[in-house]
């Protein structure tokens, strides 16, 4: 039986008036003289430290100026359950980065946090949520929700648990997203508390100080309802749209939500929106889908074209997406299409088959392969993050372990960091 971590030890004692024979009898007997003995010698020893300390204080009391020097904690002092928000990462407080599905996001290019959770067919597990304020230099952990405590649904857990988010609009406001829960905190992740819209949260995304989430509106119902929640910091509360989405099923099958630049972009099977804080949805080309700003006032699409990544194509759009003009062809990988960002500096990222990272800018516009995962393993690279020009971020996680690749060239070399 194993209690946080510990063994106790469970003694099975015989049902009243069941017969004892002697040899049982015996070890009995045997038993009580233990006990009595282990007693006697617990008295002793009480008696020789009460002594031991009675002399230590009359020595202290009446001794010299180097025995009275010696400060003694505080008697309500108590060790802290988890490092502070802010506090450096030391070798007494290693950074975890966790395993799982991992998010990344950063506010500005020096507050920035990594989540990892368990992924979809785990349960009762809580995430590892860690923190730099210096642009990634050093890393502090967070004390995470208690997503162990919560109850999902089996279901909800297979289709949504594989979805972690983390989200920050200012150094002490932020969200966790996984399994549908989605969860709040106002002091920079000391404390959390679920956010209740009314629905299963299917995905998030954010954009400066504003916040964009999809719900599913009918939770563990079959229907295809869904809704797009907002809010900026000035906000008290959660606004909610009042267009009502369809998936064209009862899941959220093909939806997607991303933000830039201040708008969220959300397509579902069909149909893709552009949405403010304020103002209503406005219709986008859905034969692109918006994955990032290339440089101010331009946005980049992914235009999907087949099975693999070189059967892709990106193209480019100055008002939203309302209209898209070809950029370029998709690199020449056989790899699934997956991650991809950009540095809003002309550079864009696409990672293709978990495998494979590529990198095309507008001066070179070619595709050069900066990164390949260790041959052999089952090392998936995602997510790709870009907290300004130069500097970005690529987690790794697989048979090798959990990875996090760093990059202070725009993306041209990386290197694997250890978060510390």
């Amino acid at each position: 039986m194993m209690q946080d971590g510990g063994s106790i030890l469970v003694e099975v004692r015989p049902v009243s008036g069941t017969s004892v024979d002697p040899a049982q009898a015996l070890i009995e007997e045997a038993r009580r003289h233990h006990r009595r003995r282990r007693i006697w010698t617990a008295i002793v020893v009480a008696v020789v430290l009460v002594v031991g300390l009675l002399v230590t204080w009359l020595a202290g009391g009446f001794g010299g100026s180097a025995a009275r020097s010696v400060p003694s904690p505080s008697g309500d002092a108590v060790a802290p359950s988890a490092p502070p928000a802010n506090a450096p990462a030391s070798s007494g407080t290693p950074v975890a980065i966790g395993h799982g599905p991992t998010d990344i996001n950063f506010l500005d290019r020096d507050h920035g946090w990594i989540a990892s959770a368990c992924n979809a067919f785990c349960y009762e597990s809580n995430p590892h949520i860690i923190r730099t304020t210096n642009g990634g230099r050093t890393w502090s952990n967070l004390p995470p929700p208690n997503m162990a405590g919560t109850y999902v649904s089996e279901p909800v857990w297979h289709q949504y648990g594989g979805v972690v988010k983390v989200r920050f609009t200012s150094p002490t406001r932020g969200w966790y997203l996984q399994a549908g829960e989605l969860w709040s905190t106002n002091d920079g992740g000391r404390q959390w508390s679920l956010s209740h819209l009314g629905g299963i949260v299917t995905t998030l995304a954010s954009s400066g100080n504003r916040v964009w989430a999809l719900v599913d509106s009918c939770g563990a119902f079959p229907c295809a309802s869904f809704h797009l929640f907002y809010r900026s910091d000035s906000d008290a509360t959660w606004q909610r749209s009042t267009v009502t989405l369809s998936s064209g099923s009862g899941q959220d099958s093909g939806s997607r939500l991303d933000a830039f630049d201040h708008t969220a972009y959300l397509a579902i099977p069909g149909d893709t929106y552009s949405a403010q804080t304020t103002g209503p949805f406005r219709t986008v080309d859905s034969s692109c889908h918006p994955v990032g700003s290339l440089v101010q006032g331009s946005l980049v699409g992914l235009c999907f074209g087949g099975d693999t990544a070189s059967a892709n194509r990106f193209a480019i759009s100055a008002n939203d997406g309302q209209r898209w003009n070809p950029l370029v062809a998709g690199p020449p990988s056989t790899g699934w299409s997956g991650a991809i960002t950009t540095n809003s500096h002309g550079v864009l990222f696409y990672i293709t088959g978990g495998a494979e990272l590529w990198r095309w800018d507008t001066t070179n516009r070619s595709w050069t392969e900066v990164v390949h995962t260790t041959p052999g393993s089952t090392d998936t690279m995602y997510p790709i993050y870009f907290t300004d020009a130069e500097t970005g971020f690529v987690g790794e996680d697989g048979s090798t372990g959990v990875h996090l690749l760093e990059t202070h060239d725009a993306g041209t070399t990386w290197a694997q960091v250890t978060p510390a």
